[in-house]
């Protein structure tokens, strides 16, 4: 969404701030475990594209007319694969 982008590109911009700051105060411990993530971060890119093309949104109602705190709590229901399809709204 057009979200995701401007808080990627802001949290990728912390960490070079962080990574400074570690450099400047000598904790190269700390420099290095935000380098790592930063660089694995960038390595994990094109497999995360490719997983989300792989992934073929299903058509799924708006609302459902149940109770998801019950069917979670109650019944144990952990994903909405889970949940009474007749349940949901048609759209």
């Amino acid at each position: 969404s057009n979200i995701v982008l401007p808080i990627l590109f802001l949290r990728l911009i912390m960490d070079g701030i962080a990574a400074l700051k570690f450099a400047i105060d000598g904790s190269i411990k700390d420099l290095l475990a935000v380098a790592k993530a930063h660089f694995d971060f960038y390595r994990m890119i094109p497999k995360t594209i490719k997983k989300r093309k792989e992934i073929k949104p299903k058509k799924v109602s708006l609302v459902y007319y149940g109770n998801i705190v019950f069917e979670h709590f109650i019944k144990g229901k952990t994903s909405f694969k889970q949940l009474d399809t007749k349940r949901f709204s048609r759209n």
